[in-house]
């Protein structure tokens, strides 16, 4: 069987948001009174559907999280982002390497 075509998973693979976007999400449940370690949140969530963490924000903190959390989680990890995520070192070079079409 031939190669057609690679497809990367984007976080750990092309880029590394896991760390970048669970210390937004540490720095912003600080805000509703929870403080949990970076490394904590990574063992909780990491893999985790948004709903899946929202419940468990909710648990550790015994009350609702506000409506618009979510959306304000995206805005704030989505600017964080911008301004720090990096490729994950060595990618280029490798995906220059594959002479297949690539998907992500």
């Amino acid at each position: 069987m031939q190669t057609e075509l690679v497809i990367f998973d984007c976080d750990g693979v092309l880029v590394d948001s896991e760390r970048l976007g669970n210390r937004v999400l540490v720095e912003f449940v600080a805000e509703f009174g929870l403080a949990m370690k970076l490394e904590e949140a990574i063992l909780l969530f990491k893999g985790c559907k948004m709903a899946d963490c929202v419940a468990v924000i909710e648990q550790k903190l015994g009350k609702k999280m506000p409506q618009d959390f979510v959306t304000q989680l995206r805005t704030r990890t989505a600017e964080v982002f911008e301004r720090e995520l990096r490729l994950v070192e060595g990618i280029e070079a490798a995906l220059d390497k594959i002479n297949l079409p690539r998907a992500c």
